[in-house]
């Protein structure tokens, strides 16, 4: 019972949610784990009642906060550990703590914007730890959690001994140029979205359960030695969906190799793709600006067909709209079921949406107003708290440290930046 959910696993009346696991009665969220009754939140897990908040963990209870960890009753707070009934880092009795908040009208979209921006503007006052993650043992990323050996990778849980890779959540192991989803994955290299006791993997893609030993396939399952396959169930031994003995198999496969260093593949920019590459961009069944590129590295048309990208221009489809969404009403009280067919025109691009019986029951259950946005642009909005896929090599900003990192937070980023030394002496 889920609606416009992507790379997600287990999820159960939610809609919105993307790259993001074990989700229960959730909303519009970014790179969330094990997290019920939550909403408009980016990277926090394991938590409950959680909503427009970034980076928390263990949290129940809490809104508009950042960097929380085992934190109850908090409102607007950055950087606490195991606190409780803080309002904006300000500590008070639980019955003070319900005084305080008794009077925020948390069905009002006015109200939640005021303090959206309110909670924003306070996060800036406080440090950030160089990268986001805790649990890490000699690594170095961003968004790692409870790793080992983790080098230059984004988005890693669980994992050891991996470079260059991204969004690992569940465990990997001894891989290299890996994006997408571990789950017991070993020895993999330049592949992408494989998983579920994968081993021994080269320049695959989309292939999964009990596999290995495969190079150059894609979607193929419960298969092993196999070379340039696609759509395969079950099978050992093929060469390009070719069933061979297992002798002429690998006399076969190296005679390929040494083909393809000889007589390579040149894409239409002069790229030449020799035996370890991965696929050309020219094969690709998805345009530049369809994919998770665009969103870290955007691109306009030009450039990207200037680089050699497939571009696809979106057609949408044309509807009359009923409303615009400033005229929708403020508080959720005062709405009722007839919103849910009406077709609402987005205040930032203009496009059309519409409300879900889901998303209406969910706004009435957590007294939570009518979004004004469409679901892509809540979810622009969301991105803007990730950082960019790349480092930079800065220093420590707390005044007298010499420490030096590489970091995913730009020079130019308007947040303070702090070594893990000084940012716990801080926090802790």
């Amino acid at each position: 019972n889920s609606y416009l959910c992507f790379n997600v696993d287990f999820i159960e009346n939610s809609a919105y949610i993307r790259k993001s696991r074990l989700i229960k009665d959730s909303l519009d969220s970014y790179q969330v784990e094990e997290n019920e009754l939550c909403y408009e939140n980016v990277v926090v897990s394991k938590s409950y009642r959680t909503l427009f908040s970034f980076d928390c963990e263990n949290c129940v209870d809490v809104w508009f906060s950042k960097g929380l960890r085992g934190c109850t009753n908090c409102f607007g707070c950055v950087n606490l550990i195991n606190k409780s009934n803080y309002f904006f880092n300000q500590p008070f009795s639980h019955e003070e703590y319900l005084e305080k908040i008794k009077d925020f009208n948390s069905g009002s979209y006015k109200n939640i914007e005021e303090f959206k921006k309110q909670a924003l503007d306070f996060w800036q006052k406080f440090p950030n730890k160089f990268y986001h993650g805790v649990r890490n043992v000699n690594s170095v990323g961003e968004g790692i959690f409870d790793t080992k050996n983790v080098k230059d990778s984004f988005y890693v849980k669980n994992s050891e001994n991996v470079r260059y890779c991204q969004d690992l959540w569940i465990k990997a192991s001894n891989s290299y140029d890996y994006s997408v989803w571990g789950d017991g994955a070993e020895n993999i290299y330049e592949c992408m979205t494989c998983g579920m006791g994968c081993y021994n993997l080269k320049f695959c893609f989309n292939s999964w359960e009990d596999i290995s030993d495969l190079e150059y396939c894609g979607y193929c399952f419960n298969s092993k030695n196999c070379f340039g396959c696609f759509g395969l169930y079950k099978k050992q031994y093929c060469i390009f969906n070719k069933q061979y003995t297992k002798e002429t198999y690998f006399e076969m496969v190296e005679k390929i190799k040494k083909h393809m260093d000889d007589m390579p593949y040149v894409d239409t920019k002069g790229r030449v793709y020799k035996y370890g590459e991965f696929f050309p961009f020219d094969i690709s069944p998805m345009s530049y600006n369809e994919s998770l590129a665009q969103l870290f590295f955007p691109l306009d048309s030009n450039s990207a067909k200037n680089k050699g990208f497939i571009w696809r221009d979106i057609k949408r489809r044309e509807f009359d709209k009923d409303l615009i969404a400033s005229e929708l009403p403020d508080d959720i009280k005062d709405v009722n079921e007839d919103i849910l067919d009406k077709v609402i025109e987005c205040e930032k691009c203009t496009n059309p949406y519409k409300i879900t019986i889901l998303e209406l029951s969910f706004y009435k259950r957590m007294v939570l107003p009518i979004p004004h946005l469409c679901h892509e642009c809540r979810f622009d909005e969301r991105f803007k708290l990730i950082n960019p896929i790349r480092f930079w090599h800065r220093k420590c900003m707390k005044e007298g440290c010499l420490n030096e990192f590489e970091t995913s937070y730009a020079p130019d980023s308007p947040y303070i930046v702090y070594c893990e030394k000084c940012y716990q002496q801080e926090v802790y």
